[in-house]
């Protein structure tokens, strides 16, 4: 018979691995831009090659998510930690009307996020890369850096 803690346990297991289906690395929590209209470097991971990811960005007026663009992953994938990764990757702009004021004190921010599949991918935070030879294990990896399933970023201008 299960106790809660098992099945706590045994949740939370099945939504990390759920979360673990990929991830956007760039632009991570935290990027800023040094103008609303550059475009945005977009890339990450999924575990399926040649699959389908879209971007999405929430715009400010009613916080729906909206369309900026969609790439595909790589047909060869690179193995690590036990498994096969296939790379995404685009330059997208968010568009004006996801761009939140930032007023006389913080800069201008928006949210942005990547689904793959129907299921959002999991975000980490600035200087990602940084810490992927520290982990044996992408559990760690998520469980010390990962920061939901939308990035904050900001730029420059007002």
């Amino acid at each position: 018979m299960c106790t809660t803690l098992v099945k706590s346990l045994c949740a939370f297991s099945l939504m990390v691995s759920l979360s673990l289906t990929g991830c956007m690395v760039s632009p991570a929590t935290g990027y800023c831009t040094k103008t609303r209209t550059e475009k945005v470097r977009f890339e990450g991971y999924t575990n399926k090659p040649g699959q389908t990811v879209s971007l999405f960005a929430q715009r400010v007026s009613d916080q729906v998510w909206i369309p900026i663009g969609s790439v595909k992953t790589t047909t060869n994938g690179i193995s690590h930690f036990g498994g096969d990764w296939y790379i995404w990757s685009g330059n997208f702009k968010v568009p004006a009307s996801c761009w939140h004021d930032g007023g006389p004190i913080f800069k201008p921010s928006a949210f942005v996020k990547a689904v793959a599949d129907g299921n959002d991918l999991c975000v980490f935070e600035e200087g990602f890369y940084d810490y992927l030879g520290d982990y044996d294990s992408i559990i760690d990896l998520y469980n010390d850096h990962e920061r939901g399933t939308m990035a904050w970023i900001c730029t420059e201008d007002n």
